[in-house]
């Protein structure tokens, strides 16, 4: 048989002559990435036809797609073909998903960071701290691990409770540990917490600049 001519990926994947009594129907499977399928038949050299083929899924041994054919419309010695158009394949796409695939976004980068920094530095200045930047997300610019959050006592104002800016800040957030240092010079309490598969380091300390706190904490 010679197969008329379909633009796209085909494939033949049936094909036989019909012999005996023709009866029943046949069903066979085709590839799961299956866009379009036809039927071709010949009856002993004529001309070829061609109809589409609806296409059925079964779940009985995972997801498998299948045509059928009634076999009681074909005479004797017909030659019958099943041809399939796969779904056509975007190299660049391709390319692209694989690339992604591989690539872990960092739990922070700075731009976030910062933004998040922004968000609430006016109010806690107003309970008489600073914010300020650290770790990894400072001097890389990205973290895979957490964001290290710096909050230092003002000198002009007095400062709230710890608990205080826990409570007004980071209530929505889970608290998975917490510890503190107390030296001759500083008051360090550093409180981890999550949310939605993000962490922060909170870090307080008194008196000292956020470089200094930084550098104490590294210590402990």
């Amino acid at each position: 048989m010679v197969m008329k001519k379909i633009e796209g990926n085909t494939q033949i994947v049936f094909q036989t002559v019909l012999s005996g009594p023709t009866f029943g129907e046949i069903r066979v499977q085709v590839p799961n990435d299956t866009e379009v399928a036809y039927l071709d038949h010949q009856f002993l050299g004529g001309e070829v036809g061609r109809e589409p083929l609806e296409i059925g899924t079964s779940n009985s041994h995972g997801l498998v797609r299948y045509v059928t054919i009634n076999l009681e419309k074909f005479r004797t010695q017909t030659t019958i073909q099943i041809i399939t158009m796969r779904k056509k394949i975007d190299l660049h796409e391709e390319v692209a998903k694989a690339i992604l695939g591989q690539y872990q976004k960092p739990m922070w980068v700075i731009n976030e960071a910062l933004e998040f920094i922004r968000g609430i530095r006016p109010d806690v200045m107003r309970y008489g701290w600073t914010v300020e930047l650290g770790g990894g997300v400072l001097q890389n610019g990205h973290s895979n691990s957490d964001l290290d959050l710096v909050f230092v006592s003002r000198s002009d104002v007095e400062p709230w409770p710890v608990h205080t800016i826990l409570e007004k800040f980071f209530s929505d957030w889970t608290f998975t540990q917490n510890q503190s240092r107390v030296s001759a010079k500083i008051v360090l309490n550093i409180h981890k917490v999550a949310r939605n598969n993000k962490s922060i380091d909170l870090i307080f300390v008194e008196g000292v600049s956020s470089h200094q706190a930084e550098n104490d904490r590294s210590k402990t």
